[in-house]
């Protein structure tokens, strides 16, 4: 199964792309999804002419073809806009990683992943927390009672994702892991949302604006001032909580992570710090050390 893209965008989008890339090159800030950018997307610029701006949106297809409008401001960057300048133009190159990345041994693709970008449809999120789940001699793995139905995908090929539902109402996402006929698969447990509109917020209260007329009136010129940029703790630390944030449900069981430009896992050359301990929420082997929790990602940005 492969997610289908918004189809009002799917054939702009890899001019919107190089879009996106010149404006990074130039140092420039977008803050709208890496593919799909929301309405009222932000743009940080450092321009002096409202000409210059004109001219750079006048190359991108989701601005030509009303699919975007974005909010301007005029600003000089800092050291931390640089990073997350980097962040972003780093975002907009994400690719699915390959499959060999999954085929390997459990407990090292659940520690790798640690860091990795998962990306689906117009939502993004850094892996925090992930468990393995490993053959059928571990009791706590779904395929300990043999190839069902549902387990079905965890025998392989690797590089797919097993999703289920618990207690009737959450779902969990798994990607399934070493050689084709070996159950086993890796458990997200948690993710960081970096979607921008979702973990950077612009504070405008005290901030002159003005409404630009050209075209169609989607551009909000920022006159004075500088945005007051927050990073929100969107932290969801729960299989459910993320299935539930991003939109992943049982329809999205046995979905291909390599061969998907919508729903895949990208590396961005992210290494934060993590802890290793026993499993939780199972009754059945309770000591096994593979779980795998992110201690500390307070200057992630900074990494960049």
């Amino acid at each position: 199964m492969k997610v289908q893209p918004l189809p009002s965008v799917e054939k702009f989008i890899t001019e919107h792309r190089k879009f996106l890339n010149t404006c990074y090159d130039k140092g420039y800030f977008i803050l709208s999804g890496p593919i799909y950018p929301r309405i009222g997307g932000i743009i940080l610029a450092n321009i002096e002419k409202l000409s210059q701006l004109k001219d750079i949106l006048r190359e991108d297809p989701f601005y030509i073809n009303n699919i975007a409008g974005y909010e301007i401001t005029n600003f000089t960057p800092t050291k931390w806009h640089s990073n997350l300048n980097i962040f972003f133009k780093n975002m907009n190159k994400l690719i699915p990683l390959p499959r060999e990345f999954f085929t390997r041994d459990t407990n090292l693709v659940s520690t790798e992943l640690i860091g990795k970008v998962l990306y689906f449809q117009d939502k993004t999120a850094i892996i925090t927390e992930t468990e393995s789940y490993i053959g059928q001699d571990d009791p706590a793995c779904h395929a300990a009672r043999g190839r069902t139905k549902r387990t079905d995908v965890m025998f392989g090929p690797a590089g797919f994702s097993y999703v289920y539902l618990i207690y009737g109402m959450y779902y969990c996402l798994n990607f399934v892991t070493e050689t084709e006929g070996f159950p086993a698969a890796t458990l997200i447990r948690g993710v960081h949302v970096i979607s921008p509109n979702d973990l950077y917020t612009a504070d405008t209260s005290k901030v002159g604006s003005q409404i630009s007329g050209e075209p169609a009136q989607r551009i909000r010129i920022q006159q004075f001032g500088v945005p007051n940029l927050k990073v929100s703790k969107v932290y969801l630390n729960g299989p459910g909580k993320l299935c539930k944030y991003l939109g992943i449900n049982i329809s999205h069981n046995k979905c291909d992570l390599i061969n998907n430009n919508e729903f895949f896992v990208g590396d961005i050359g992210l290494k934060l710090p993590y802890s290793t301990t026993t499993r939780i929420g199972i009754t059945k082997g309770t000591d096994k050390l593979w779980r795998y929790v992110v201690t500390d990602i307070t200057n992630l940005i900074s990494q960049l």
